[in-house]
């Protein structure tokens, strides 16, 4: 079997080092844009994910740590919480499906990434519901 795959040794100093300077560019709950993760295939399908969420990221450095590591960092993890709270839309629909003329109310999150027109998404709502039942776990 290959060891291509295989994990290097654990660097407990690194992975502080590395928390301090994730957290410390953390501006209003989330972080810059910055590169995407993926190069979208034309205009029509921008959802925004073609760039990291801090919920999902926040989310997946929780499921992947240990919790002490970001007791230094609550004041940071709040603000993303706050972030979260002041994101919260809803959107009322046309009921497809059900009784001709009731209405809907989706309610959840976008994607920073995108404009602030819009309804929320499922994909990250799933996200910020992932991310608040990872830190409560924290607590």
């Amino acid at each position: 079997a290959g060891t291509g795959s295989a994990l290097p040794p654990y660097k407990p100093k690194l992975v502080v080092a590395a928390l301090s300077a994730i957290f410390s560019a953390l501006r209003g709950g989330t972080w810059e844009k910055g590169q995407p993760i993926f190069q979208s295939r034309g205009s029509g399908n921008d959802v925004g994910n073609a760039f990291v969420f801090a919920s999902d990221m926040l989310a997946s450095m929780v499921e992947a740590l240990p919790s002490e590591l970001f007791k230094p960092h609550v004041h940071a993890i709040c603000t993303h919480v706050d972030w979260l709270q002041q994101q919260w839309i809803t959107e009322v629909v046309a009921n497809q499906g059900g009784v001709l003329g009731t209405l809907l109310e989706l309610r959840g999150w976008r994607s920073n990434h995108l404009p602030p027109e819009g309804g929320p998404l499922g994909w990250s709502t799933a996200q910020g519901f992932r991310c608040l039942a990872r830190l409560s776990a924290l607590a």
